[in-house]
């Protein structure tokens, strides 16, 4: 038996979801064109094509945020898919789903874009442990703008939320807020979704420095801090620097409209249009 796993980016804090057995889906259509794989970046198309040279039985998995893994010489089409599917998901706390079982593509787009869901009611979100993992309710951070007003997170409950948290000295973070900001700017057409710009490990008036000598004065951008529960915004709280948040920069977390986890990444994403499918799903059931 051949096994390989790789992934876009390493999740140290990654844990296998239980119930990973799938049955294979049934092959598309002949004739059908074969889709894109999704989130993935130039290494797993190499690794794509690496797989369909491989012997039988094999199957191809992925999962948002760019992880894969393959396998070949599996004694069934079945078990193939179900080893695939497992060695995936040990290494994402997101879902994975087949892409391809020997040769024969069976992704598909509509359960793909739901892989999100199911979405906790309000009843059930309320209850959920606070935390940065998929599944937990974000910390109600305090959110400073450049005038030095203040919020809470939570007063954008109702909106599917994409924090983005980075650093001005941060080369990737550099390279990719131009990508973000043209992304950001397409989801303004749905009022129920926003991208926040959340600078840490550096001084705030050193990130505004930094966008205005780069003609970005006027974006929006809010200085993050966490505050105890029972507190209000007027409360400055401690800025977020150490945990799970700032191993690294960037780190991007997608919350649904109730402040739940739905999406967590460390690195940069290399196609942000490929998340709106997920994120338009989220918008329309999650927050009931």
């Amino acid at each position: 038996m051949i096994v390989l796993l790789l992934s876009v980016f390493e999740h140290p804090g990654a844990l296998a979801l239980p119930g990973l057995e799938q049955p294979v889906p049934a092959h598309p259509a002949a004739g059908a064109s074969k889709p894109a794989i999704p989130h993935v970046g130039q290494r797993a198309l190499e690794d794509y094509r690496t797989y369909l040279a491989a012997q039988s039985h094999r199957a191809f998995a992925i999962a948002p945020g760019g992880t894969w893994a393959w396998v070949a010489g599996e004694a069934s089409s079945q078990a193939a898919a179900d080893s695939a599917a497992a060695r995936c998901s040990a290494r994402t706390e997101q879902k994975c789903v087949l892409f391809d079982v020997d040769g024969q593509v069976v992704f598909a787009q509509e359960d793909w874009k739901r892989l999100w869901g199911p979405y906790k009611p309000a009843s059930m979100a309320v209850q959920s442990p606070e935390g940065v993992q998929v599944g937990q309710r974000f910390p109600d951070l305090v959110l400073e703008a450049r005038d030095g007003t203040r919020s809470r997170l939570s007063e954008s409950h109702g909106k599917v939320r994409i924090l983005y948290f980075w650093a001005s000295w941060c080369g990737i973070c550099r390279r990719e807020l131009p990508k973000l900001l043209k992304f950001s700017g397409e989801l303004r057409s749905r009022s129920d979704a926003a991208v926040l710009l959340l600078p840490l490990r550096e001084d705030f008036s050193d990130t505004q420095h930094w966008l205005a000598e780069n003609g970005l004065a006027d974006i929006p951008l809010l200085r993050p801090r966490f505050a105890a529960a029972g507190t209000t915004a007027d409360d400055t709280g401690d800025p977020p620097q150490t945990g799970e948040l700032t191993r690294v920069v960037p780190v991007i977390f997608v919350l649904d409209k109730h402040g739940i986890v739905l999406f967590a990444h460390r690195g940069s994403i290399r196609d942000w249009s490929e998340y709106l499918p997920l994120i338009d799903d989220a918008r329309n059931r999650s927050g009931a």
